[in-house]
C-alpha cells in the first residue's frame, strides 16, 4: 500500500510539469508498455517524480484515453487527458513536447513554456509526392528566455506524420523554401523572436506571430 509520505510527494505543488501531445502516440495510448517506458523517463530514481500530462488529440476517442488512464494507473504522477492541445492552456511548464509536425509553433504553445522552460517542436513541411500526412523538416529544441524570446538548437532532420488541422498552407511554402538554403542556413538558427518587425536577411522563417532568425 503506498505510504501517506510517498503520497505527499507526488502531491507536491511545487513539482515540475511537462505536457506532450502524443499525435504519433496515439496508438500506443492503450499500451501500458509503451507509456510505462515514457512516463518512466520523468521519474529517475531517487528524485521526486514531475507531474506530466498527456493531452491526446480530440479525434481520439474517449474509450481509447480511458483506457490509457487505466493502464497508467500506478503511475500517479500522470495526468492523460482527452483534449485539445492546441486549445488555451491555464498553465505554464518546464517541458513541452510537440509529437506531430507543425508549420509553426502555436502562440498557446510559446505562452505556455515558463522562463527557462523547453519546447521540442517538429517543424516540416510537406511536398505533393509525400501525401499531407507526413512531412519532412527540422526538430527544434526552444528554450525561453526572460524576454520572451527564445533560444533555438537544431537537434536533427526529420521526416514525421503531420499535426493535420494545424498547419498553414503559406508557412508550409515558407517553410519548403528556407529549407532548400541547405544545412549552412538552418543549422545557424539562434532564436526565436515573437516581437513585431520586417523581414529582414538574418529571418531564416518569417510568420504572423514569429520569427526563426540566424541573429542572436
Amino acid at each position: 500500500m503506498e505510504s501517506a509520505q510517498h503520497r505527499a510527494r507526488h502531491d507536491r505543488a511545487t513539482r515540475r510539469r511537462v505536457i506532450g501531445q502524443p499525435w504519433l502516440a496515439r496508438d500506443a495510448l492503450a499500451d501500458p508498455l509503451v507509456w510505462a517506458a515514457s512516463v518512466e523517463v520523468w521519474h529517475p530514481f531517487g528524485q521526486d517524480p514531475p507531474k506530466v500530462i498527456l493531452a491526446e488529440e480530440q479525434d481520439v476517442v474517449e474509450s481509447l484515453a480511458a483506457e490509457a488512464r487505466t493502464n497508467l494507473v500506478s503511475f500517479p504522477w500522470v495526468d492523460a487527458r482527452h483534449a485539445d492541445g492546441s486549445g488555451p492552456l491555464r498553465e505554464t511548464f518546464d517541458a513541452i513536447l510537440v509529437n506531430a509536425g507543425v508549420t509553426h509553433p502555436l502562440d498557446v504553445w510559446l505562452d505556455a513554456a515558463a522562463v527557462g522552460g523547453r519546447m521540442i517542436l517538429p517543424l516540416t513541411g510537406t511536398m505533393a509526392a509525400m501525401g499531407s500526412n507526413i512531412g519532412k523538416g527540422l526538430v527544434l529544441l526552444l528554450t525561453r528566455q526572460e524576454t520572451g524570446d527564445f533560444s533555438v538548437r537544431v537537434l536533427t532532420v526529420v521526416a514525421i506524420y503531420s499535426a493535420l488541422g494545424l498547419r498553414d498552407a503559406e508557412m508550409n511554402d515558407r517553410l519548403g523554401k528556407a529549407m532548400m538554403g541547405g544545412p549552412v542556413k538552418w543549422q545557424a538558427i539562434k532564436r526565436l523572436r515573437r516581437d513585431v518587425h520586417e523581414v529582414a536577411p538574418d529571418c531564416w522563417l518569417h510568420g504572423p506571430h514569429f520569427c526563426l532568425s540566424l541573429s542572436n
